[in-house]
């Protein structure tokens, strides 16, 4: 598992835009749905929340914000970043993992953005997904965002283009480095393919489910609670 309290959590916010190819597109698409799904002052939960980048994004739409993240050292660089800018929404920060997640209210929406591929496919993701499903209201939106193996393509070939992208980001400056990074970054990984993922989304109940992104290796859907008719 990646240890956010150590230099990699410090390290973070000013690392993952340059580390995820198309990240900044995918925070901006993913508040475009958000914006087109609720209405002023509604309920969203975060799950991921630690070092703020969701956070931050979302503090001025004047939605009520609860954030969770079992990271402190996380948590406490969110808590920095929004210190600094004056937020029209009101945001609560949760130091616990979603599983342990006991809030009895249901939410508008919920994202989790680069989260769950630190669980097991031994149930442990389609526990995740259900817990979820539960916290929503009917018909609300849910984004999921996560690092993923693309259908088709070899894991040998998406490291080598990988090793390439991250020099040329300029995150390191040799093969050995890369391979370090791409290391600590996936340590503790449980990837899936896309179609994996979207069998879990329908298990747990999820109904119109849509890719709206996908990267060089991660991909973001959307999908909403409710029952199919």
């Amino acid at each position: 598992m990646v240890d956010f309290e150590g230099e990699y959590g410090r390290r973070y916010n000013n690392m993952i835009e340059r580390a995820m190819p198309g990240y900044t597109g995918m925070s901006e698409l993913t508040l475009a749905i958000l914006r087109s799904h609720m209405k002023t002052f509604e309920n969203l939960l975060v799950i991921g929340a630690g070092g703020g980048n969701e956070l931050i994004s979302f503090a001025m739409e004047g939605w009520n914000i609860t954030g969770i993240d079992p990271s402190p050292q996380m948590l406490e660089l969110a808590k920095q970043r929004l210190a600094q800018i004056k937020p029209e929404s009101k945001i609560e920060l949760l130091c616990d993992r979603f599983e342990n997640f006991e809030k009895s209210k249901e939410f508008d929406a919920i994202t989790s953005i680069l989260v769950m591929h630190f669980l097991p496919d031994d149930g442990s993701k389609s526990n995740f997904l259900k817990k979820v499903f539960h916290h929503l209201k009917e018909g609300a939106i849910y984004i999921h965002v996560d690092v993923c193996k693309l259908a088709g393509t070899p894991m040998e070939t998406v490291g080598e283009i990988a090793i390439n992208y991250l020099k040329s980001a300029g995150l390191v400056h040799t093969r050995a480095e890369a391979m370090e990074f791409l290391k600590n970054g996936s340590s503790g990984g449980h990837f899936s393919v896309p179609t994996r993922m979207e069998e879990l989304f329908r298990e747990a109940g999820f109904i119109q489910i849509q890719q709206f992104f996908q990267g060089l290796y991660y991909c973001g859907w959307m999908m909403k609670k409710g029952s199919v008719k």
